[in-house]
């Protein structure tokens, strides 16, 4: 994920906690933290295991998501799981019609959020919706400009210009300087027999 969209969510994250002074965590859709605000107010097993090992431990995930967290469409109030030391737990699903992101977590040890909470943690689940769905329109634009370079490379009839597709994987990050590329391509020689054409390029 990018600077800029990380920074972003935290941004998010701190100003709900802040705004509601309860520990706020934002898990990925399969219960990996994503990020967290700093710890305010009474804390659980899970959350300090969530933030510690940054995970969710296998038998809470199980309990979650039997309680319905997959399919929930909207905010909903995780009730205390005393066999795993959970705390209540205000969820705000953060997904689009088709996609599913990650779930936002407000710890709440008594069951209640001020008032005006829920909207809150509704507004900023919005908010988290249209940055991570955002992300993952960029991540899919970067990896259909990659494919169509190394299309490009994979194309590219003359080895005297596969120095500067070569010089683009390395303006994306795709290839180091003095990395050696080597391209390899079945060409039609005859009616039957293949011929291997192959050539390797150093940019740097």
């Amino acid at each position: 994920m990018s600077a800029d969209f990380s920074v972003r969510m935290q941004v998010i994250v701190d100003d709900l906690a802040r705004a509601l002074n309860r520990a706020v965590l934002l898990d990925d859709e399969d219960l990996t933290p994503l990020t967290h605000s700093r710890q305010l107010g009474e804390l659980d097993d899970v959350r300090v295991h969530s933030v510690l090992q940054r995970e969710t431990r296998a038998e809470v995930k199980a309990a979650l998501f039997d309680f319905g967290i997959g399919t929930a469409d909207s905010a909903l109030w995780i009730p205390a799981f005393p066999q795993h030391n959970l705390m209540p737990r205000f969820c705000v699903p953060v997904r689009s019609a088709s996609e599913r992101f990650g779930y936002l977590w407000i710890i709440v040890p008594d069951g209640a959020l001020p008032e005006g909470g829920e909207q809150l943690a509704e507004q900023a689940g919005a908010d988290l919706l249209d940055i991570l769905d955002r992300r993952n329109a960029a991540l899919r634009a970067d990896e259909s400009a990659a494919q169509r370079l190394l299309m490009r490379l994979i194309a590219t009839e003359d080895p005297e210009q596969a120095p500067a597709v070569v010089a683009e994987l390395h303006t994306r990050g795709m290839a180091e300087p003095h990395d050696v590329v080597q391209v390899f391509r079945f060409e039609p020689d005859g009616a039957h027999d293949p011929r291997i054409a192959a050539w390797r390029c150093d940019y740097g």
